[in-house]
């Protein structure tokens, strides 16, 4: 199958044309970023990568019929953890980019799109059995709410994909990630919320910085290793059917604050991380939950491979080889 990978330079974007690689496949890429010179170095001629903006629908039309693509996994977009004072440039990444998939794969006989969408569409659970301290896990036909334009245009892109799928009988999915990490986002730590918090968590026991915080220890995490994400997207691309439209990606566990902390520990036993005991670890966390994989599970085959020791471990090895290689943790 011929596949096209939107946003293939970006984190998750790379891990899975890396999985399509690996798996004998020589997909397209493309990104309105530059090819990082590793990622080339990396995929060489395995891969053929063009440079546009996913705003601009000529160049995507052209690129689906010039190699007769198949199935797109479209991940290019405005990440979440991007300022929200530029609402209009994310609906013409976000949205208006999506729209350009679904429009070009409609007009040049697409067969599949695969979609990166958020947990984050779904509400507050605070007060719920949702929320804490059960955490029942949240399956996807929960009812949404979304307020940041991130998770607006998120949600529109699945409602979207799903109108092009009973109109035009265009095979759709959209994933909910859980919270991810990876070893780019330690290379680019610092942000706020949960997510950064945990990149910077490693950032610094790989630095071997000292970092303290007062509470958090006890917080509850659903965090996925971002090969994961690459594995459940390659098993959907080869599925012969898909049931539904949603599915959620996420760890089907949670875990604590102090176990990611001491899976840091166990490979860098030096780390000096000192987290106390509470829940506060970062601005947001009331928006924690549990997502339910067991449709993953069921439709796809998905059982996620990296449990937070193995996860963690590899992570912060592929984030030492990026310092080797050059990269500066700041």
């Amino acid at each position: 199958m011929k596949v096209l990978v939107t946003g293939g330079a970006g984190v998750v974007g790379s891990y899975v044309v890396r999985e399509l690689v690996e798996s004998g496949e020589k997909p397209v890429v493309m990104d309105a970023a530059p090819l990082p010179p590793h990622l080339a170095a990396e995929f060489g001629d395995r891969i053929e990568f063009h440079q546009f903006d996913i705003g601009e629908l000529s160049p995507l039309l052209h690129l689906l019929l010039k190699h007769k693509i198949e199935a797109v996994i479209h991940l290019a977009a405005l990440t979440g953890t991007a300022p929200d004072d530029y609402p209009l440039l994310k609906f013409r990444v976000n949205a208006a980019g999506t729209m350009n998939v679904l429009e070009a794969a409609r007009l040049t006989g697409v067969r599949r799109v695969l979609f990166a969408s958020t947990r984050t569409v779904y509400p507050d659970f605070r007060g719920t059995r949702h929320g804490p301290p059960d955490y029942e896990p949240v399956p996807e036909e929960h009812w949404t709410d979304v307020v940041r334009p991130y998770e607006v245009w998120k949600l529109a892109g699945e409602r979207m994909g799903e109108f092009y799928q009973r109109q035009f009988g265009l095979d759709w999915v959209a994933f909910r990630f859980a919270v991810y990490y990876a070893a780019e986002r330690v290379i680019r730590h610092g942000q706020e919320h949960a997510m950064g918090r945990l990149h910077t968590l490693m950032a610094r026991a790989i630095q071997g910085v000292a970092l303290s915080q007062p509470s958090g220890a006890d917080h509850p995490m659903d965090i996925v290793y971002v090969k994961d994400l690459a594995g459940i997207m390659a098993l959907a691309l080869r599925a012969k059917t898909l049931p539904h439209t949603v599915y959620n990606a996420g760890s089907g566990t949670t875990v604590q604050v102090r176990q990611i902390v001491q899976a840091i520990k166990s490979v860098l036993p030096g780390a000096k991380l000192d987290i106390g005991s509470g829940a506060d670890f970062a601005p947001g966390g009331w928006r924690s939950c549990l997502i339910d994989i067991s449709r993953a599970k069921a439709d796809l085959g998905f059982s996620p491979a990296w449990p937070v020791e193995k996860g963690i471990e590899d992570c912060i090895r592929r984030t030492q080889d990026l310092v080797n290689a050059g990269f500066r943790i700041p």
